[in-house]
Order: structure tokens, then C-alpha cells, then sequence
């Protein structure tokens, strides 16, 4: 048998073998999309929290944040799940603080922001699932204290970090405003817990 004849035998073996596996790959492939669609994917986050002031020895506020995101990326990582997740938040409010040197400071924001988290799920039993990310934007601020004041619109970032049960979710997040000309640091704290409605595909 010539060479020839072999590497056409060979060739269609290889047709014969790789295109059922081909079609199996694409009917999963096809059944996974079909079996997590849009609303699978999507989801709306609705939370209340705390709101803490650095520098202030007593702090207190609250924020509200409400977020919609959606999950276009899976990732298998051995026996756990990731995902990431990409969206936009909005989140108001107020945060007092005072010290015992008689310093007192008063901050109302507001930020609009584009966020992206990452999901990584290895409990899948209890249906637990910590998450890391961050949120980049604009922050309206309006802020005086016994130093100066911070009013105007400022850029900030937002890493956070939680952990979603269901869906309960929980996070501590660190607001960082570039000041800016301001005279008084905007930055604060927030810790806040919040349901989620949708995003079914970080449970299945």
C-alpha cells in the first residue's frame, strides 16, 4: 500500500471518528445555552448597609445600593465554578462622623458606577458562593466637617469583597474618592446585606 493510499485511509477515519464527536460537542453546546438563557444569566441585586467615615473615632450612615449585572462567562476550574459577572450600580448615602476632639463631618452621595465581579462556587451542596470585585465610576458628593467641606462630583473605585447563599448575599466594600480640590476626604466604608433576584446560574 502506497503512501498515498494510507494518508487518504487515515484522513477518512479521522472524518469518520471526529465528526460524530464534533456533532455530540455542538448539541451540548447548544443544550447548555438553551438550558441557561438570558434570565438565568441576569440578575438584580437590592441591598441596604452601613456606612462608616475614616477618621472619625464614631460613625454611622447608611447606603443603598441597587445593582444589575449579568454573567456572560463561566469558567471551569477543576472541581469548582467561576463566573463573572459584568453591570452597573447605583448607590446612595448618608454618613455622619465625630470624634472626641469635638471634629464632626456629615457626607450625602451618590455613585454611579460600572462594576465586574468574579463568583466562585465550591460548595455546591449549600449552595455558597464567595465573590470578589470591584466598581469604577462617578460619585456625586456633597460633605462638611469642622476641616473643610467636599462638594462636586469626583472619581472613585470600589473593591469589594462577600460571600452569596442563595439569594443572600452579604459584602464589605471600601468606597476610594480621589479628592480632588476637595479639603475633607470623601472616601468611606460600607457593609451591606441584600437579596438577589435572578442569576439562577451561580446555583445549577
Amino acid at each position: 500500500m502506497t503512501n498515498v493510499k494510507r494518508t487518504i485511509i487515515l484522513l477518512f477515519l479521522a472524518v469518520f471518528i471526529l465528526t460524530p464527536m464534533l456533532g455530540f460537542s455542538q448539541e451540548d453546546k447548544e443544550q447548555e445555552e438553551q438550558k441557561f438563557g438570558f434570565f438565568d444569566r441576569f440578575m438584580v441585586e437590592l441591598g441596604a448597609g452601613y456606612g462608616l467615615m475614616p477618621g472619625y473615632e464614631e460613625s454611622t450612615g447608611i447606603v443603598i445600593p441597587i445593582t444589575a449585572s449579568y454573567i456572560p462567562l463561566d469558567l471551569k476550574l477543576g472541581a469548582m465554578d467561576g463566573f463573572v459577572s459584568a453591570g452597573f450600580r447605583y448607590e446612595p448615602g448618608l454618613v455622619l462622623g465625630a470624634s472626641s476632639t469635638g471634629e464632626f463631618g456629615i457626607q450625602f452621595m451618590q455613585s454611579f458606577t460600572a462594576t465586574g465581579d468574579f463568583y466562585l462556587r465550591f460548595l455546591k451542596e449549600l449552595d455558597l458562593v464567595p465573590f470578589a470585585g470591584i466598581g469604577l465610576g462617578l460619585y456625586q458628593v456633597a460633605g462638611a466637617s469642622t476641616d473643610g467641606e467636599s462638594i462636586g462630583n469626583f472619581f472613585g473605585f470600589a473593591p469589594r469583597i462577600g460571600v452569596r447563599m442563595g439569594g443572600i448575599n452579604g459584602y464589605i466594600s471600601y468606597h476610594i474618592i480621589a479628592p480632588g480640590k476637595a479639603t475633607t476626604n470623601p472616601s468611606y466604608f460600607s457593609i451591606v446585606a441584600g437579596y438577589t433576584f435572578g442569576g439562577s446560574r451561580l446555583s445549577k
